[in-house]
């Protein structure tokens, strides 16, 4: 009891002591709660069951095996179809049996081991039974690793339609893989309204940006995703995909056991999901509505008899304010070469752009392209006493310093 009341004195008479106490004691707080964190995840199990139609089983049991050794019966009966939610509270190593017993296959069962490190934010297991075959499939959906980011840039116009760009970039030690193929990327777009989004929508996968696996590790790298043939009318969205490290289809199964009368297809795999937020306006790709018959009429720029103004000034000072315009940040510095060329319309609009001849398609053409689509308008051309349209070619060098 003396010895707590002279702690108490000295602290009171020199409060360096109190605060280095306090501090002590916020320390010892905070390491104990990581330690509880490392032992608790915060995840959900999503498992979605369904048997074969005409196939029914006498009984089917699913168990869930945790990290601490308890056991957990998810499903015990002769149940059509289900869907379960499970909070996985523990990190560590998981074990998903399934056993399934019918008249024409006798017993069959099958386990899957899945780690949970944190990371995680949602765990999904499919497993469907048909009377010859069982599919099993765990997919984990993790975030994405901070070294990897996606940015939105603009649309661009293709044969398949149109639709954003976003560039993803690598900065990681990985091998970055898309869900369908190997080398290229494929996305979801929704939109946001009061900060929730809707449905998921996709488009077209594109092949044509790159002609290898485009994200290899040691040095940051860039491929330019979408989905194409998505027309988004103005408002905000949110732009979704999922890449992983492994080089692996999504949903593949392979051969895990194969018996005289039953054969299981499994795989655990391991996905990031990644998103961008962006917004669609009037000076976005969704005014670039231009068609072959538009570029076929429009007017060259150094053939109009009233040139178009750029802010009273000229296409020099449109090229001005465009560099200006860019955000640098992502973009690859080892290009510096721009050509361009756009379509102006008869009000001064930019409605179309094009790739000249057989130019690369850059993150610096990308990047300049989406700042010159949130230019002002141009003060309209005329030929031959008559507004027209434009067409306008840019061909420029950038610097980096």
């Amino acid at each position: 009891m003396r010895e707590s009341i002279g702690v108490m004195i000295v602290l009171l008479i020199y409060p360096e002591e109190l605060f280095l106490y306090m501090k002590r004691i916020f320390f010892t707080i905070i390491i104990a709660l990581i330690h509880i964190g490392s032992l608790y995840g915060q995840c959900n199990l999503k498992l979605d069951f369904s048997l074969e139609k005409g196939f029914s089983p006498i009984r089917n049991v699913l168990k869930l095996s945790q990290p601490d050794g308890s056991t957990t019966i998810l499903l015990e009966s002769s149940v059509q179809d289900t869907c379960i939610s499970y909070p996985l509270k523990r990190l560590g190593k998981y074990r998903l049996s399934v056993f399934v017993e019918g008249e024409s296959i006798g017993c069959e069962s099958l386990e899957r081991f899945f780690d949970l490190t944190g990371e995680e934010y949602l765990v999904n297991a499919t497993i469907g039974l048909e009377p010859s075959e069982g599919h099993f499939l765990i997919t984990k959906y993790s975030n994405p690793s901070p070294y990897v980011k996606l940015k939105y840039f603009c649309y661009e116009s293709r044969t398949n339609g149109l639709g954003p760009v976003f560039s993803l970039s690598n900065e990681s030690r990985d091998t970055l893989y898309g869900e369908w193929l190997s080398g290229y990327f494929w996305g979801y777009f929704s939109s946001l309204k009061n900060g929730e989004s809707d449905r998921l929508r996709c488009g077209s996968i594109c092949t044509t940006f790159v002609d290898r696996p485009p994200l290899a590790p040691g040095k940051k790298t860039d491929a330019y995703v979408g989905s194409f043939g998505v027309k988004l009318h103005p408002g905000d969205y949110l732009f979704t995909l999922y890449y992983s490290t492994e080089d692996k289809r999504k949903g593949t199964l392979s051969l895990t056991r194969e018996r005289e009368h039953y054969k299981w297809m499994s795989a655990v795999e391991n996905w990031h999901r990644i998103t961008c937020k962006f917004d669609v306006g009037p000076a976005d790709g969704f005014v670039l509505s231009a068609s072959k018959k538009d570029w076929k009429e429009a007017v060259d720029y150094l053939l109009c008899d009233n040139k178009p103004l750029f802010n009273g000034g000229t296409d020099m000072d449109f090229n001005r304010w465009v560099i200006n315009s860019m955000d640098f940040e992502g973009v690859d510095k080892t290009q510096s070469r721009v050509t361009v060329a756009f379509l102006l319309s008869e009000d001064g609009r930019i409605i179309g752009y094009k790739r000249i001849g057989g130019n690369e398609l850059t993150s610096l053409m990308l990047e300049y392209v989406r700042a010159a689509l949130r230019a002002p308008r141009w003060t309209p051309a005329f030929h031959e006493g008559k507004p027209c349209k434009v067409k306008l070619m840019v061909s420029t060098s950038i610097c980096f310093r």
